[in-house]
């Protein structure tokens, strides 16, 4: 499957703060993301309330990502990364 991937301008302007080991970090495990969303080493698990169509996968021990996933448009929204505070 190829995905449209879209990101927000609070992605992009976090992503920029990010340093260089967690970019990497999360193209690493993106690229996984992209082969299989639900794959255990990204702990991807859907969010809860407020955030409940949003998904959430794991970058490192701290860091999150989170996106919005459309099945039927086959796009995939990156909306945030950041560490445990982007759910508050």
């Amino acid at each position: 499957m190829t995905w449209i991937i879209n990101r927000t301008s609070q992605f992009e302007k976090n992503y920029k703060n990010l340093g260089p080991y967690l970019k990497e970090k999360f193209k690493s495990n993106f690229s996984k993301f992209l082969i299989d969303y639900k794959t255990s080493s990204l702990n991807t698990h859907k969010l809860k309330w407020k955030l409940s169509n949003y998904y959430s996968s794991k970058i490192d021990y701290d860091y999150r990502f989170i996106t919005l996933i459309d099945f039927q448009s086959d796009t995939i929204t990156l909306v945030n990364i950041w560490n445990h505070s982007i759910y508050k």
